[in-house]
């Protein structure tokens, strides 16, 4: 059983950003951000075929300018995996990833963000000593997962956000040629 505990605490500035003039927006460097956050690893070896790696993170970050929120990261953030090794040949790995409460840019008026919630699997056979064969599947169950996108000016606006992958399978051959 392994374990730690990450405590951090930052200070950004002189961040660019648009700042509108008589000749429209020009970039300057005028942006602060504070944050504060933890992060909470375990890594537990269950035997000696199974290990179960888990986090928890937690951030706070504050737009400075304007004492809000300074959005855009996930305050709360937890993930899990679990490995498991079946015998000499076949290992197999399911992934959990779970980001919870992202607030807007201050200024930015639209809907919150939602949570979501990722499941990945992954499967490996050994066929040889240079042989592997990998089955992944990721976003198994097709979650509408997105990450809050900028505010659009004076950018291009992404109104619904910026969409993760859906699902995907992926099927792997590596063949690792031997060195003498």
């Amino acid at each position: 059983l392994r374990y730690s505990l990450n405590i951090f605490h930052y200070t950004w500035k002189d961040i660019i950003l648009f700042v509108p003039g008589a000749g429209g927006n020009t970039a300057q460097n005028v942006g602060k951000q504070k944050g504060k956050g933890l992060e909470f690893e375990l890594n537990w070896h269950l035997d000696n075929n199974l290990t179960l790696l888990s986090s928890y993170a937690f951030q706070k970050s504050t737009n400075k300018l304007s004492d809000d929120d300074a959005g855009r990261s996930p305050q709360h953030q937890i993930g899990l995996n679990l490995h498991y090794t079946i015998n000499n040949q076949w290992q197999l790995n399911s992934q959990f990833n779970w980001v919870m409460d992202r607030a807007r840019q201050p200024g930015d008026t639209r809907s919150d963000i939602d949570d979501y919630r990722l499941v990945d699997i992954n499967t490996a056979y050994q066929l040889s000593n240079n042989i592997n064969i990998r089955l992944s599947v990721k976003n198994i169950f097709d979650s509408d997962a997105r990450e809050p996108s900028p505010l659009g000016s004076p950018t291009a606006s992404i109104p619904n956000d910026l969409p993760l992958a859906g699902r995907s399978v992926e099927l792997t051959l590596r063949y690792q040629f031997a060195s003498n």
